[in-house]
């Protein structure tokens, strides 16, 4: 279970970071809807 946790969420992650302008210091937010991973940015001057 770890291992397919580790995997989708770093591959969603991956795809995100090469799809998106992540600014640096941002943070990746991992949250699950209708049993889905949904992966959000939080830029860190939003704080």
């Amino acid at each position: 279970m770890k291992r397919f946790i580790q995997r989708e969420i770093e591959t969603r992650i991956a795809y995100l970071l090469i799809e998106q302008d992540v600014a640096p210091h941002a943070t990746i937010v991992v949250d699950v809807e209708d049993g889905a991973f949904v992966l959000s940015i939080v830029n860190a001057n939003n704080y």
